[in-house]
């Protein structure tokens, strides 16, 4: 079986790799055919879903942290190990993308302690790259007052939230769930660079109310993703539209996975989600 445990980041020669060790003796979270959605199934040369700009990622974010990874390019099988006591933790990757690995890398770092310190600026190298997922993928392990920069990239690639939508999603996040970020551009006119912060925590609007439209896909499922990590102290109700889209579907899993407690159905061309319950063993 041909591994992959480490990369350089990002092209970055000044980065050492980060060493899976010989031995684990906490829990294990593997992600079984990590991405496999409808974009990979219809790909006519097969070759592995994440590629040496995305486990170069996973290992920047995973510096100073007590995790470690390794990614199986022949089966598609992507795992974190971590000082965790418990039982492994599986999650089938079929229909889901990116978005799940980014949840259960944070989970991981999370879980483990968190970091030692906030985590190094990042620099994306591939001018197409989406370098706005880096902000999705580190914005949980930030502790208050922390920041964490990305620089180089195309904030503009539709594979990842615009710097506009993370703007309004913040204002959602902060009155449903409290939690405050923002995201500063600190762009030049030839690259593109953007800090993200988070501030102290502040009390949610117990009277949020998302108006009468349903709320888009990637709203909802940012939304979900959230709940994963802040823990509401209400019931918590979306209705987002109902789409074709995998994002949504594979966020409520992870969800469940983590012991919630979720309805869904369909009314009226909407989808209605409702938390039930807030599962004991989020983070």
């Amino acid at each position: 079986m041909r591994e992959v445990q480490h990369r350089r980041v990002m092209r970055d020669p000044s980065v050492r790799p980060i060493e899976k060790p010989e031995a684990r003796n906490g829990l294990r979270i593997t992600i079984t055919r990590a991405k496999l959605n409808h974009k990979y199934k219809r790909r006519k040369k097969q070759k592995p879903r994440l590629n040496d700009d995305d486990t170069s990622a996973i290992a920047h974010m995973l510096q100073r942290t007590k995790v470690h990874f390794g990614y199986d390019v022949v089966t598609g099988n992507l795992w974190f190990d971590t000082p965790i006591k418990g039982d492994d933790i599986e999650f089938d990757g079929l229909d889901t993308g990116g978005q799940v690995i980014r949840w259960w890398l944070q989970w991981s770092i999370v879980r483990s302690g968190g970091r030692d310190g906030p985590p190094e600026s990042l620099r994306v190298y591939s001018n197409g790259k989406a370098c706005m997922l880096y902000v999705q993928a580190s914005m949980f392990t930030l502790e208050e007052g922390e920041s964490f920069v990305v620089q180089g990239g195309n904030p503009a690639n539709s594979d990842a939230p615009t710097p506009r939508f993370y703007a309004k999603f913040f204002d959602e996040l902060r009155a449903l769930l409290g939690v405050s970020f923002r995201l500063e551009d600190l762009s030049t006119s030839n690259c593109p660079k953007f800090e993200l912060s988070r501030s102290k925590n502040v009390t949610p609007d117990s009277n949020w109310n998302q108006g009468t439209v349903p709320l888009p896909v990637h709203t909802t499922d940012q939304l979900l993703m959230a709940i994963g990590f802040v823990r509401p102290d209400r019931q918590i109700v979306l209705r987002c539209e109902e789409k074709e889209d995998y994002h949504v579907d594979a966020m409520l899993r992870v969800l469940k996975v983590m012991g919630h407690k979720i309805d869904c159905v369909v009314h009226n061309n909407e989808r209605v989600i409702t938390i039930e319950q807030i599962a004991e063993n989020s983070v």
